[in-house]
């Protein structure tokens, strides 16, 4: 089996039992590796981007198998609050898609009214993926 060149981490979101498939790396080898194992086209992930956020799965057949795509460019150096849109603002940026992905999915409404839902989501997200990320550095 082919090495892989990037790393993968697969997270559970608690509360919602929603999967998380985290990927770090080139953004064009996760690209190739995700279309192939799920056999989807990735029209809008170019493959130059800093991340990348999309529900994966078989909708039609098992929604079981439904987790969600969350990709952060390992081509990105720093990850610090100076970094610009880059890092830590790329991984904050991914993680709102996320939760509000997430929390559509299930039914939550987001609104003014409604919105703490998805700050606590966001954030559980971003630490975890930072932290993972923090982690692979060393």
């Amino acid at each position: 089996m082919e090495e892989k060149n990037f790393k993968n981490y697969k997270f559970m979101v608690p509360m919602y039992g929603w999967p998380i498939d985290l990927y770090y790396g080139k953004a064009s080898d996760v690209k190739e590796y995700v279309e192939n194992k799920w056999g989807v086209c990735f029209d809008n992930f170019d493959g130059y981007c800093n991340g990348y956020t999309s529900i994966m799965g078989k909708l039609c057949k098992n929604h079981k198998e439904l987790n969600m795509f969350f990709f952060i460019s390992s081509e990105t150096e720093k990850f610090s609050p100076e970094s610009g849109v880059n890092g830590i603002h790329t991984i904050h940026h991914e993680a709102i898609h996320c939760a509000w992905f997430i929390l559509d999915y299930v039914g939550v409404h987001i609104s003014e009214e409604n919105h703490e839902a998805l700050t606590y989501l966001e954030g559980y997200i971003a630490k975890t993926v930072h932290n993972k990320i923090l982690q692979w550095k060393k």
